[in-house]
């Protein structure tokens, strides 16, 4: 199951509920704070990190660029990376410190 974030909590939640042994991976988008605690804690098996802060930066850059300099090449395609974070790299993405299990 991929979950977009605001289905996230809800799934983990229904698992929780139904106190099956869980056998569908679950993945979501965007490295929020809770998906990394569901991550951690085993809740869910890995996370899709957009990079939204660059994809932010390029996105006010070309409007910067057509309006102010009038050289925005409409054509040109960029793409922005995209991350799995699992639980054995979390630390390396995670900003908060991991739970004391």
């Amino acid at each position: 199951v991929l979950a977009l974030s605001v289905q996230a909590a809800h799934i983990v939640n229904l698992i929780e509920q139904a106190q099956e042994d869980r056998r569908t991976r679950i993945g979501v988008f965007d490295s929020l704070d809770l998906h990394k605690e569901f991550l951690y804690d085993r809740k869910i098996d890995f996370i899709i990190d957009q990079d939204p802060f660059s994809q932010g930066k390029k996105a006010i850059s070309r409007v910067r660029n057509h309006f102010l300099f009038s050289n925005a090449k409409q054509s040109e395609q960029w793409f922005s990376r995209s991350t799995v974070i699992l639980r054995e790299n979390l630390s390396s993405f995670s900003e908060m410190d991991p739970p004391t299990p």
